[in-house]
């Protein structure tokens, strides 16, 4: 199957990256299908959330339940929580890459230095 959609922007690439640095169980087949993941559509509020897919040939994960065991935590420049970003799986796949603010919608990527990855609870 042929994937349809685009390649990720050099932002989108970089959180995807920042998440699936730390080592967990499946993560090694996660960084596989990130090297040829596409993006294939957003969400429609205004936030830079996208979906993704993975060629089918690109063996799924071997990982539980419908999120990454890692986050990032959006910050501020005085180190307050502006949101979070997460990904989410399918049953092993890279799914979606969610940015979520809590007061307001923004359209870009937070830089590197305002992303805290942390450990999922």
């Amino acid at each position: 199957m042929d994937l349809v959609g685009r390649s990720l922007s050099d932002d989108e690439r970089r959180v995807l990256d920042l998440l699936l640095e730390p080592d967990f169980p499946g993560v090694q087949q996660l960084r596989v299908q990130a090297a040829s993941v596409v993006v294939t559509g957003g969400c429609g509020c205004g936030c830079p959330t996208i979906d993704l897919q993975v060629p089918r040939a690109v063996a799924p994960a071997a990982v539980t339940g419908r999120l990454c065991p890692f986050e990032a935590e959006i910050l501020s420049a005085v180190g307050e929580a502006l949101g979070i970003v997460l990904l989410f799986l399918d049953h092993g796949r890279l799914d979606v890459l969610e940015c979520a603010y809590y007061d307001a919608v923004s359209a870009t990527w937070p830089a590197r230095d305002r992303l805290r990855l942390v450990a999922r609870r």
